[in-house]
């Protein structure tokens, strides 16, 4: 909701800033609470029960990020789009791990933006 409330108010270009400053700055001496972003992750894939998801990629994306952010875990946000037919789409990485989708949706996309 969060996530929502802020695309509705702020800028797409103010949020990626704000993931960009505050993953910067955790990157620069905290150390993760949680040795992996299992257990955060896992707490965050439950809310699709709740929350519907369809259609929703950027804001399920900035919401995972500002949740994984509070447990010092700094992921890839991604942005990535395709032609023929033109479609955009927002994902979540650690690393080479995709942990809000699946490799086979986000191959599809050629990124554009990785903060």
């Amino acid at each position: 909701m969060r996530a929502n409330h802020a695309l509705a108010q702020d800028s797409l270009h103010h949020i990626v800033s704000r993931i960009r400053t505050r993953k910067q700055r955790g990157l620069e001496g905290s150390q993760p609470r949680n040795p992996t972003p299992n257990d955060a992750l896992g707490a965050f894939m439950t809310t699709r029960k709740f929350v519907a998801s369809f259609d929703k990629c950027l804001p399920r994306s900035i919401a995972l990020v500002d949740y994984l952010a509070e447990a010092n875990l700094f992921p890839y946000f991604v942005m990535g789009v395709k032609m023929k037919p033109f479609a955009a789409h927002a994902w979540v990485q650690l690393n080479d791990t995709v942990l809000n989708d699946s490799v086979d949706t986000v191959t599809r996309y050629t990124p554009i933006l990785v903060v």
